[in-house]
C-alpha cells in the first residue's frame, strides 16, 4: 500500500523574524491566530490545497500589517472573511481565498476600507452571496484582477464600475446569479480602460450588449445568459480579437447571437480566466 504522509498542524509559536510561510497540501488542523498577531515581519502567507486545514480565517491576520501575499486557496475553510483584511490597504497587493466552498457571506466593502495596494482579489469557487461590492474599485483603485467566479452572488452590475475601476485588466463574474442588463456605462468610450479579459458567463444577464464595450477586449465570455442581438460589430471582428464564447455550445466564433440557455454540462474550471 502507499506511503501515508502525516498531516501536520501549524505550531501557534513561531519565530518573530518569520518572513514568509509557504505549506501545501501538507496541514490540516486550523490557522492559528498567531500567524497575523505575532509575525510582525510576516510578508507572505500561502497555505493551498489542504483539504484538511479547516476552521475560519482569523481576525488575527488582519494585524500583520506587512503582509504583501495572503493566499488560502483549494482549502476547507468556512466563515466570512474578515472585516479586519481591509485594513491591509498599505501592504497587501495579493488576497486570494479561491477554492473554499464553506467560505461565504457577502463581499461588502467597508466605506474606511483603503486598499491602495491591492493589485490581485481572488474569490472564486466559494458560496459569498449578496451584490457585488460597488465600492470595491473606490477603495482598491489599482486592481488588476477581480475572479469571483462560481458563487451565489446576486444583484446588478454596477455602474459606478466603469469609472472606478480604471487599472482592471480581468473581470471575472460567471457561474454567479447576477441580473439585469450589461450598464451602458461599461460601453462608454473612457469606461474600463484597461480590460482586457471579461467573463460574464452563466449568470441571468439580460437585454443587449453595449457595442462600446468591446474596446480593447482579448478575451469575451457572454455564455448561458438571456442576452440578445449580434455581436461583436464588424470593426471590432477585423482589429484581431480572436476569443469570443457567446453561445450555449461554447462554439468560438463571430456570427453568433449571444443567446444561451443554462446547460449542466458547462465545465466550471475555466472561472480563474
Amino acid at each position: 500500500p502507499p506511503t501515508m504522509v502525516p498531516l501536520g498542524t501549524i505550531p501557534s509559536a513561531l519565530p518573530m523574524s518569520l518572513t514568509s510561510i509557504h505549506l501545501e497540501a501538507v496541514v490540516g488542523g486550523t490557522i492559528p491566530d498567531v500567524l497575523g498577531r505575532g509575525l510582525p515581519a510576516l510578508h507572505s502567507l500561502e497555505l493551498s490545497n489542504s483539504p484538511h486545514l479547516i476552521g475560519t480565517i482569523p481576525e488575527g491576520i488582519g494585524s500583520a500589517l506587512s503582509l504583501q501575499r495572503l493566499k488560502l486557496t483549494n482549502n476547507d475553510l468556512s466563515g466570512t472573511l474578515p472585516e479586519n483584511l481591509w485594513r491591509l490597504g498599505r501592504t497587501l497587493h495579493v488576497l486570494d481565498v479561491s477554492g473554499n466552498p464553506l467560505l461565504g457571506g457577502s463581499l461588502t466593502v467597508p466605506e474606511w476600507a483603503e486598499m491602495e495596494e491591492l493589485t490581485d482579489l481572488g474569490a472564486a469557487r466559494c458560496n459569498f452571496t449578496g451584490p457585488l461590492p460597488v465600492g470595491l474599485c473606490a477603495a482598491a483603485p489599482d486592481l488588476d484582477d477581480i475572479i469571483l467566479g462560481n458563487n451565489a452572488l446576486t444583484g446588478i452590475l454596477p455602474e459606478s464600475w466603469s469609472a472606478a475601476c480604471r487599472s482592471i485588466r480581468r473581470l471575472n463574474l460567471r457561474g454567479n446569479e447576477i441580473r439585469g442588463s450589461i450598464p451602458e456605462s461599461w460601453g462608454k468610450r473612457d469606461a474600463l480602460p484597461q480590460l482586457r479579459v471579461l467573463n460574464l458567463g452563466k449568470n441571468r444577464l439580460s437585454g443587449t450588449v453595449p457595442v462600446g464595450l468591446y474596446g480593447e477586449l482579448t478575451t469575451l465570455d457572454l455564455s448561458y445568459n438571456a442576452l440578445s442581438g449580434p455581436l461583436p460589430p464588424d470593426d471590432w471582428r477585423k482589429s484581431g480579437n480572436p476569443d469570443v464564447d457567446n453561445d450555449a455550445t461554447h462554439e468560438k466564433g463571430a456570427n453568433a447571437d449571444c443567446i444561451g440557455e443554462e446547460n449542466d454540462d458547462d465545465d466550471d474550471d475555466d472561472d480563474d480566466y
